[in-house]
């Protein structure tokens, strides 16, 4: 694109000097045949006038049998005089039109003298005669003072149009130069740039060759970690056949083993349902879609209803109705039942048991955060919450330990943010930021800043985690 815009440059910088040359050249052309014609007319009228004025003196000297001819000599001069006039009147312009309006009534007041000096004449007062066209002497130098003035002027103006055209063809020559340096410039720039691109790209590429090939050591762990969890919930399910055959006749032993084998499998379900929900976490969101955070959370608390009445806790809420996020209601179900789910089992024998939940628009984003009053989580165990399996040492709740890395997946995958903050004794905050349904579908959210009501460490969620 910018070698594009560079060329366009270039293109449209010769072009307008090739059109600047053209129009200076023409200009050039147009003034030089201007001022040829006007120097002419001017000139000529002149002499016309010159002439008038001596033609008229003849006629005042001859005898009264050549004064016919010598009025066919006039009347030549006249018309060649008015012809000259009106072509001035055309041709002149700006201030030699203007000096010309001054001029022109002289030289009617000196025909109309001419005039009065020829009918004279003709009466046969040549006397008189001459005594008139004596007077029109100071008239005529006047006319013709003022002629060549105008005939400087209108020299002196040509010259300066002259000039102005030079210099207007000398800036396109000018230009020309330039935009020939901008041209070689410009082509060295591309070529910096194309190279410095080339380079990214394959700085880029590097990244995610070393991405993928992390990617999968991450997936062969984790596939061995499912594997061995998997292992232990149902190797107990392998021995639960031939100790119900021995046991056959004894029924407390029987159902001993049946309540021992529906555990086993409840726990291989829950770990099942764990990571088909890690799986789908990391699909490629929506963001056309729209999830209201009061209606998924209400979903979310009725579903955990048993729950919440085992620990005897109970749920704070602060919850704008407005607040929607650009991500789909089943996914943001997941994020929520995993969030306020861990923060009631771990109440169990607190002595408060509280979580209290807030949402509320802010800017781009959405926030929503989920605080307990149960027991923390250790300093050392806070930048492993989100790794998939981590149990922290003592943990009494139970769990397969994806929860919290399904919901950093999701978070991640809406381009959010996911922070934690605990305190030993005090208990857990998870603040949560995902773009909200009123901000554009390519908002992101932006960093989290570190909350300082509570002492602890945050864990955020960023690349640079194990996913």
């Amino acid at each position: 694109m910018g070698f594009v815009a560079i060329l366009l440059l270039v293109i449209a910088s010769f072009g307008f000097s090739v059109y600047e040359n053209n129009r200076a050249e023409q200009q050039a052309r147009m003034l030089v045949n201007q001022a040829r014609e006007s120097a002419f007319l001017i000139g000529h009228t002149g002499q016309q006038i010159a002439l008038l004025h001596a033609r008229t003196e003849e006629a005042v000297l001859q005898e009264s049998g050549d004064f016919a001819e010598s009025m066919l000599r006039i009347d030549e001069v006249e018309d060649d005089l008015d012809a000259d006039l009106r072509a001035l009147s055309t041709v002149l312009g700006g201030d030699e039109a203007d000096r010309w309006k001054e001029i022109a009534p002289m030289v009617v007041e000196l025909r109309a003298s001419l005039d009065e000096v020829l009918r004279a004449a003709r009466a046969g007062r040549r006397a008189d005669a001459a005594s008139m066209l004596e007077q029109t002497t100071p008239t005529s130098v006047r006319l013709f003072d003022q002629l060549e003035a105008l005939y400087r002027r209108g020299d002196l103006e040509t010259q300066t149009a002259l000039a102005e055209a030079h210099q207007r063809a000398q800036f396109a020559r000018d230009l020309e130069v330039v935009a020939g340096f901008a041209l070689l410039l410009g082509t060295v720039l591309v070529a910096i740039a194309v190279a410095r691109m080339a380079s990214r790209d394959q700085a880029k590429l590097d990244l995610y060759i070393d991405r993928v090939e992390s990617s999968n050591r991450d997936l062969e762990a984790f596939a061995g970690r499912v594997a061995h969890d998997l292992k232990n919930v149902l190797s107990p399910l392998r021995l639960a056949g031939p100790m119900l055959l021995d046991a056959a006749n004894e029924p407390d032993t029987v159902k001993s083993i049946a309540e021992r084998n529906d555990r086993v499998t409840r726990r291989a379900v829950d770990l099942l349902e764990g990571l088909l929900a890690f799986a789908r976490a990391g699909a490629a969101p929506s963001f056309t879609e729209k999830a209201s955070v009061k209606l998924e959370l209400a979903a979310v608390l009725e579903e955990l209803s048993p729950l919440v009445e085992s620990v005897s806790g109970r749920a704070e809420l602060t919850i704008d109705e407005s607040v929607a996020v650009r991500c789909s209601p089943s996914l943001l179900h997941v994020l929520l039942i995993n969030v306020v789910s861990n923060a009631f089992k771990f109440l169990q024998g607190c002595e408060e048991r509280v979580v209290r939940v807030q949402a509320r628009a802010d800017g781009p984003v959405c926030v929503i955060e989920v605080e307990d009053t149960g027991p923390g989580i250790p300093r050392s165990a806070l930048d492993r919450v989100f790794e998939p399996f981590f149990r922290a040492q003592g943990v009494r709740a139970q769990g397969v330990g994806i929860g919290l890395a399904t919901v950093r997946r999701i978070v991640d995958a809406h381009h959010g943010k996911v922070a934690i903050e605990s305190t030993e004794g005090v208990g857990t905050l998870v603040r949560l930021e995902l773009p909200s349904f009123a901000s554009t579908p390519t908002t992101t959210a932006e960093k989290i800043a570190p909350n300082s009501r509570r002492a602890g460490r945050e864990s955020e969620s960023n690349d640079a985690h194990h996913t």
